[in-house]
C-alpha cells in the first residue's frame, strides 16, 4: 500500500508571469486568457502518485505585485520544500526580477528549500536569450529549469513531477541538468525531458 507524503510548494514571481495559469493548468485542466492577478496568497492542493509512494503537494501561489511582496515573509514562515522561481520568457523584466526573489527567499529557513527555475509563456516568442538564464542558473548553483506553457499545457506534468524528484533526490532533478545548453534546442530538451521524467512515475 502507498505510504502518504506531503511535500511544499511556493511558486514567487513577478505578478503577470502566469503562476495562477500555470496551477490552473495543472490542477485543473484550464486555460483562461485574462485571470485576476494573485491577491496576496492562494493555496491549492494536488495528489500525485508514483509506483511507491502517494503524495500531496500543497501548492503557494504568492500574489507578484510590488505592494504584496511583504508576504514573501510568510515564504519564510511555511518553510517550503521547493520553490518554483518564474519569470515570462516574453519579458526580460520579469527575469531581471528573479534575482531579488532568490535573495528573498534565501533568509531564514528557507535556504534549505529546493530552487527551481520556470519560464512561462513557451508558446510565445521568447525575449529572455537561453544563454542569459543559464548564466543565472550557474551564478545560483540552479541545478533545475524548465520552460512551459500554461497555454497549451505544454511541459505542465514534467514540472512537477521534478518537483517531486527534486525534493526526494535533496536538489538534484533527474533530467533538468544544463550540461550542454549551445547544442540543445529548447524543443528538444522538453522532449528529452518529458519522455524520460514520465518512465519514472506510474502514468
Amino acid at each position: 500500500m502507498a505510504s502518504k507524503k506531503y511535500i511544499k510548494v511556493c511558486l514567487v514571481g513577478d505578478g503577470g508571469v502566469g503562476k495562477t495559469s500555470l496551477l490552473q493548468r495543472y490542477i485543473r485542466d484550464e486555460f483562461k486568457e485574462n485571470i485576476p492577478l494573485t491577491v496576496f496568497m492562494n493555496c491549492e492542493t494536488k495528489k500525485v502518485r508514483t509506483q511507491e509512494n502517494e503524495y500531496i503537494l500543497f501548492l503557494y501561489d504568492f500574489g507578484g505585485q510590488q505592494r504584496f511582496r511583504f508576504m514573501l515573509d510568510d515564504v519564510n514562515r511555511i518553510k517550503p520544500d521547493v520553490v518554483l522561481l518564474t519569470f515570462d520568457l516574453t519579458d526580460m523584466e520579469t527575469f531581471l526580477s528573479i534575482e531579488h526573489y532568490h535573495e528573498l527567499i534565501n533568509k531564514g529557513h528557507i535556504h534549505k528549500s529546493e530552487v527551481l527555475l520556470v519560464g512561462s509563456k513557451s508558446d510565445l516568442k521568447r525575449n529572455v536569450p537561453i544563454e542569459k538564464i543559464k548564466a543565472f542558473c550557474d551564478s545560483k548553483n540552479i541545478h533545475g529549469y524548465v520552460e512551459v506553457s500554461s497555454k497549451t499545457g505544454e511541459m505542465i506534468e514534467p514540472l512537477f513531477y521534478e518537483v517531486v524528484e527534486c525534493h526526494l533526490n535533496n536538489g538534484t532533478p533527474i533530467q533538468t541538468h544544463m550540461d550542454d545548453w549551445t547544442n540543445l534546442t529548447i524543443e528538444n530538451r522538453n522532449i528529452h525531458q518529458q519522455t524520460t521524467l514520465k518512465s519514472h512515475w506510474n502514468v
